[in-house]
């Protein structure tokens, strides 16, 4: 690996100085809420502040090593290989979810009913449309089913305008 070869070589020029930076825990305690809260799930984030407290706080080798350490922990994880592949094989059907028995029998879905014509009904409503099945959108109260309705050829449009692609347009759908 690279940046193996890289610790080996004389790196003298690079840290000059022993002098550390002085940076409290409490910045990277603060700064690691922030990123956890806002990165959710992903352990990456999380990782990158590690490295930089250990940048800071050790001397130039252990740091490196730590990186280092940081990043085969990260290349092991799930999330690291789903966003490999998304990214190798970006059209690439999903696979089968693991956890159904193989004889499962398979339905076909001949029409769908929503209920609720809000931003969530509404776009589950245009997903099942898109795919060619009928689909019966039903709210409690006419104003809001109306409003849903209006607003799903918007959302087609602003959709299909923001293609880049010249793929050709879809059929006209009919709403119920």
């Amino acid at each position: 690996m690279r940046i193996k070869s890289l610790m080996k070589s004389d790196h003298s020029s690079v840290c000059a100085t022993s002098d550390r930076l002085p940076i409290s825990g409490s910045f990277f305690s603060v700064r690691a809420h922030t990123v956890k809260t806002l990165s959710g799930r992903l352990p990456a984030p999380l990782k990158c502040i590690d490295a930089v407290q250990s940048a800071v706080a050790k001397s130039f080798d252990e740091g490196c090593r730590d990186e280092i350490r940081f990043f085969e922990e990260l290349v092991a994880t799930p999330e690291s290989r789903a966003l490999r592949q998304r990214i190798l094989r970006p059209n690439a059907r999903p696979r089968k979810i693991s956890d159904v028995p193989p004889n499962t029998l398979l339905r076909t879905i001949k029409r769908v009913g929503v209920i609720g014509a809000g931003t969530m009904g509404g776009g589950i409503a245009m997903c099942f449309a898109n795919a060619g099945i009928p689909v019966i959108l039903v709210d409690a109260a006419q104003a809001a089913l109306d409003r849903g309705l209006a607003t799903i050829p918007w959302q087609l449009t602003k959709r299909q305008s923001r293609r880049a692609d010249s793929r050709p347009k879809q059929p006209r759908r009919e709403w119920r």
